[in-house]
Protein backbone atom coordinates (compact mmCIF):
# COMPACT_ATOMS: atom_id res chain seq x y z
CA UNK A 1 0.00 0.00 0.00
CA UNK A 2 2.58 2.50 1.05
CA UNK A 3 4.32 2.00 -2.44
CA UNK A 4 1.00 2.80 -4.24
CA UNK A 5 0.24 5.95 -1.97
CA UNK A 6 3.94 6.90 -2.91
CA UNK A 7 3.63 6.10 -6.54
CA UNK A 8 0.75 8.45 -6.48
CA UNK A 9 2.13 11.18 -5.03
CA UNK A 10 5.19 11.45 -7.39
CA UNK A 11 2.58 11.39 -10.11
CA UNK A 12 0.60 13.96 -8.92
CA UNK A 13 4.23 16.16 -8.96
CA UNK A 14 4.41 15.32 -12.56
CA UNK A 15 1.66 17.30 -13.83
CA UNK A 16 3.01 20.78 -15.47
CA UNK A 17 1.41 23.79 -14.77
CA UNK A 18 0.59 25.66 -17.72
CA UNK A 19 2.38 29.22 -17.47
CA UNK A 20 -0.41 31.50 -18.78
CA UNK A 21 0.42 34.63 -21.10
CA UNK A 22 -1.68 36.32 -23.39
CA UNK A 23 -3.04 39.87 -23.80
CA UNK A 24 -6.09 38.18 -24.33
CA UNK A 25 -8.05 38.17 -21.58
CA UNK A 26 -10.33 35.69 -22.69
CA UNK A 27 -7.30 33.33 -23.50
CA UNK A 28 -5.90 34.13 -20.14
CA UNK A 29 -9.76 33.09 -18.42
CA UNK A 30 -9.32 29.58 -20.08
CA UNK A 31 -5.70 28.82 -19.34
CA UNK A 32 -6.17 29.94 -15.83
CA UNK A 33 -9.42 28.09 -15.42
CA UNK A 34 -7.58 24.77 -17.05
CA UNK A 35 -4.86 25.35 -14.17
CA UNK A 36 -7.28 25.12 -11.39
CA UNK A 37 -9.41 22.24 -12.92
CA UNK A 38 -6.08 20.23 -13.71
CA UNK A 39 -4.86 21.00 -9.27
CA UNK A 40 -8.96 20.22 -8.33
CA UNK A 41 -8.43 17.01 -10.12
CA UNK A 42 -5.40 16.31 -7.84
CA UNK A 43 -7.27 17.29 -5.17
CA UNK A 44 -10.08 14.98 -5.95
CA UNK A 45 -7.21 11.94 -6.26
CA UNK A 46 -5.70 12.90 -2.86
CA UNK A 47 -8.98 13.47 -1.07
CA UNK A 48 -9.88 9.36 -2.47
CA UNK A 49 -6.58 8.35 -2.01
CA UNK A 50 -6.88 9.04 2.22
CA UNK A 51 -10.15 8.24 2.76
CA UNK A 52 -9.91 4.87 1.24
CA UNK A 53 -6.58 4.58 2.79
CA UNK A 54 -7.05 5.44 6.09
CA UNK A 55 -10.55 4.83 6.96
CA UNK A 56 -9.67 5.59 10.68
CA UNK A 57 -9.37 9.24 9.84
CA UNK A 58 -12.26 9.60 6.98
CA UNK A 59 -14.60 11.74 8.97
CA UNK A 60 -12.13 14.27 10.20
CA UNK A 61 -10.39 14.47 6.79
CA UNK A 62 -14.41 15.10 5.40
CA UNK A 63 -14.94 17.74 8.01
CA UNK A 64 -11.69 19.22 7.23
CA UNK A 65 -12.53 19.37 3.63
CA UNK A 66 -16.04 20.73 3.82
CA UNK A 67 -14.81 23.87 5.97
CA UNK A 68 -11.72 23.90 3.60
CA UNK A 69 -14.14 24.33 0.55
CA UNK A 70 -16.49 26.77 2.04
CA UNK A 71 -13.32 29.16 3.12
CA UNK A 72 -12.16 28.73 0.08
CA UNK A 73 -15.00 29.99 -2.43
CA UNK A 74 -15.32 32.60 0.22
CA UNK A 75 -11.75 33.60 -0.04
CA UNK A 76 -12.26 33.46 -3.98
CA UNK A 77 -15.06 35.42 -4.64
CA UNK A 78 -14.68 37.78 -7.19
CA UNK A 79 -17.50 39.53 -9.26
CA UNK A 80 -17.62 42.06 -12.20
CA UNK A 81 -17.54 45.01 -9.57
CA UNK A 82 -13.59 43.57 -9.56
CA UNK A 83 -12.68 44.93 -12.86
CA UNK A 84 -12.45 43.27 -16.32
CA UNK A 85 -10.54 39.80 -15.52
CA UNK A 86 -12.04 39.35 -12.02
CA UNK A 87 -12.56 35.46 -13.25
CA UNK A 88 -8.93 35.22 -14.18
CA UNK A 89 -8.14 36.40 -10.99
CA UNK A 90 -10.89 34.27 -9.15
CA UNK A 91 -9.34 31.02 -11.01
CA UNK A 92 -5.70 32.12 -10.14
CA UNK A 93 -6.95 32.07 -6.76
CA UNK A 94 -9.05 28.92 -6.65
CA UNK A 95 -5.82 27.22 -8.43
CA UNK A 96 -3.45 28.84 -5.33
CA UNK A 97 -5.85 27.97 -2.71
CA UNK A 98 -6.25 24.49 -3.70
CA UNK A 99 -3.02 24.10 -4.57
CA UNK A 100 -1.93 24.57 -0.58
CA UNK A 101 -5.00 22.54 -0.07
CA UNK A 102 -2.90 19.53 -2.19
CA UNK A 103 -0.11 20.51 0.02
CA UNK A 104 -1.57 19.32 2.90
CA UNK A 105 -2.79 16.83 2.17
CA UNK A 106 -0.09 15.01 1.15
CA UNK A 107 1.39 15.73 4.55
CA UNK A 108 -1.49 13.72 6.23
CA UNK A 109 -0.35 10.81 3.07
CA UNK A 110 2.97 10.99 4.03
CA UNK A 111 2.91 11.20 7.29
CA UNK A 112 -0.07 8.42 7.65
CA UNK A 113 2.24 6.04 5.71
CA UNK A 114 5.23 6.98 7.66
CA UNK A 115 6.74 7.51 4.39
CA UNK A 116 10.37 9.35 4.15
CA UNK A 117 10.73 12.73 2.86
CA UNK A 118 12.69 13.78 -0.09
CA UNK A 119 16.23 15.29 0.84
CA UNK A 120 14.80 18.51 1.59
CA UNK A 121 14.13 17.41 5.37
CA UNK A 122 14.20 19.49 8.29
CA UNK A 123 16.86 17.79 9.38
CA UNK A 124 19.13 19.47 6.71
CA UNK A 125 20.76 22.59 7.93
CA UNK A 126 20.34 23.94 4.37
CA UNK A 127 16.30 23.51 4.86
CA UNK A 128 16.54 24.94 8.30
CA UNK A 129 18.28 28.36 6.95
CA UNK A 130 16.38 28.63 4.43
CA UNK A 131 13.04 28.01 6.55
CA UNK A 132 14.42 30.29 9.12
CA UNK A 133 15.24 33.60 6.63
CA UNK A 134 11.92 32.57 4.50
CA UNK A 135 9.60 32.99 7.74
CA UNK A 136 11.07 36.29 9.17
CA UNK A 137 10.36 37.64 5.82
CA UNK A 138 7.24 36.24 6.07
CA UNK A 139 6.93 37.45 9.12
CA UNK A 140 8.23 40.83 8.47
CA UNK A 141 5.96 41.71 5.50
CA UNK A 142 2.79 39.81 6.15
CA UNK A 143 2.80 38.97 9.77
CA UNK A 144 2.46 35.02 8.95
CA UNK A 145 4.07 34.02 12.80
CA UNK A 146 2.77 30.49 11.61
CA UNK A 147 5.58 29.99 8.74
CA UNK A 148 8.07 28.18 10.61
CA UNK A 149 5.17 25.22 12.62
CA UNK A 150 3.37 24.92 8.83
CA UNK A 151 6.50 24.83 6.91
CA UNK A 152 7.75 21.88 9.67
CA UNK A 153 4.50 20.23 9.61
CA UNK A 154 4.27 20.32 5.54
CA UNK A 155 8.22 18.83 4.78
CA UNK A 156 8.63 16.22 8.00
CA UNK A 157 7.97 13.01 8.58
CA UNK A 158 6.75 12.94 11.83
Amino acid sequence: MKKIILLSLMSFSAIAYENCASENTSVLEKCSYDNYKLEDKILNDLYKNIVKSFPEIKNEVKKSQLLWIKARDKICTYTPDDGAEYKINQNACMYQQTYERNRELKAIIIKKSNLEVPSHSTSQPEWNSYIKDHCVFMEKQFSDTACKDRNQFLHSVQ
